[in-house]
């Protein structure tokens, strides 16, 4: 795949592909992949971030956050995380979100959104 097409049928690339590893910044380099949209990151349970992991100090507005969902390519990984979703629910742990989208898998069976619906999740 050639990363600088313009065409409207491509697919479109992010603003910045943030990778946690040597390993994946070398293929995405070998790839093609515009080196100027590639960032090196950690993981936050990384303690060697411990006080420099918020480079821009900007409160997040409690009533204007989205949770994004992104679901997974087998039923029963998604199963699974829409019973935690539902549990977390139920414990009040999704009221600080304004908006939860739900992103499915490509690849995901044409049954595996079904997940989602018998969660009774406002998505």
């Amino acid at each position: 795949r050639d990363f600088s097409e313009i065409d409207p049928e491509t697919i479109p690339l992010p603003d910045i592909l943030c990778a946690n590893n040597i390993e994946a910044m070398s293929l995405l380099k070998k790839a093609g992949f515009p080196q100027e949209k590639i960032a090196k990151t950690e993981a936050l349970r990384y303690f060697a971030l411990k006080g420099r992991y918020q480079i821009y100090k900007r409160p997040l507005s409690p009533n204007n956050r989205t949770l994004l969902v992104i679901m997974g390519i087998t039923d029963r990984e998604n199963q699974l995380q829409f019973e935690l979703l539902k549990e977390a629910a139920s414990m009040g742990g999704l009221k600080s979100y304004k908006q939860i989208w739900v992103k499915p898998h490509p690849g995901l069976s044409p049954d595996g959104i079904k997940y989602a619906h018998e969660s009774n999740i406002d998505f």
